[in-house]
């Protein structure tokens, strides 16, 4: 931490402490007795403005007298798991061999992260991005409306997500994924509750939620009624809850179209079998 701060000896101060100033936007001053550990240094470093902007802090004279960026490792970092995170890469993309040489090609300066790294890194995002939409959250005027559903992943474990949409002080929609979460079995309507009450607690909008949207299963029906009540025991649902619970429109026309394929389930198995059969060799598909 200490390459980002000027130190200012003790002597100019009353109480004969070091104090530290940022490099980057001169903010200060911070009490630099060591003794006090680095966590301030480290809180204004990750938040400082005027290093994130890239202001002449960060800039170098190269050889030719043009100002260019210092090598930032911090920010190195950042951008490496925000890279990971925004393309769904592995957090060994960090060690693939191909993508460190681009980066010491780019900047001689660079000193490639591990895989253990990206994934701290990554999951400090989360945090610090889950923190900053609690906030947001929690400054909200407006109830929320909140949606659920459960998958299967391929070995068969389930999970359930949780999202929140809500419109903003300056009338904007927000949807925000709040939850994705391994629910294990069983999942049955007390499960599901407990499940969803307690992710709302830990969100802290248990008493601003409006309604909920959930598909058709019987457990949904029992949970949502329990959850109602758990609800309005917190802060009274708007008109009691009567509006509490919102049936997918999507799996309803779902189950609607499911329905009318029966009636010509035949000729849609015979439809695949025959392309099945076309596309079984490159051959017929040229005689095709």
């Amino acid at each position: 931490m200490w390459k980002h701060y000027n130190i200012k000896e003790g002597k100019h101060f009353n109480d004969a402490k070091d104090r530290a100033y940022c490099k980057y936007c001169n903010g200060g001053p911070i009490d630099a007795d060591s003794s006090n550990g680095t966590s301030n240094f480290r809180r204004h470093t990750e938040t400082c403005s005027a290093r994130v902007s890239g202001d002449v802090g960060q800039m170098m004279m190269a050889k030719d007298g043009k100002l260019v960026r210092k090598f930032n490792r911090y920010e190195y970092k950042e951008l490496v798991a925000q890279a990971i995170i925004k393309h769904g890469y592995t957090f060994t993309f960090a060690e693939h061999e191909g993508n460190r040489t681009i980066h010491i090609y780019l900047n001689e300066n660079c000193v490639p992260i591990s895989r253990n790294t990206a994934r701290s890194h990554c999951i400090k995002i989360y945090k610090r991005e889950k923190q900053r939409l609690k906030e947001s959250l929690g400054l909200l005027t407006s109830r929320i409306c909140v949606t659920s559903d459960l998958w299967t992943s391929c070995v068969g474990h389930g999970f359930l997500s949780l999202t929140a949409h809500y419109i903003d002080d300056n009338w904007r929609l927000h949807s925000k994924i709040l939850n994705f979460v391994h629910l294990p079995p069983p999942h049955n309507a007390s499960a599901l509750h407990d499940k969803i009450h307690d992710l709302l607690k830990e969100w802290k909008i248990h008493k601003k939620v409006f309604t909920i949207t959930l598909d058709n299963a019987r457990a949904n029906d029992n949970m949502q009624d329990l959850l109602r009540d758990t609800l309005n025991v917190h802060a009274r649902l708007p008109c009691g809850g009567d509006f509490f619970h919102i049936r997918c429109g999507a799996h309803v026309l779902n189950l609607i179209v499911k329905e009318g394929l029966k009636l010509i389930d035949v000729g849609i198995i015979k439809v695949k079998e025959l392309v099945k059969y076309v596309t079984g060799s490159e051959g017929r598909k040229l005689k095709f």
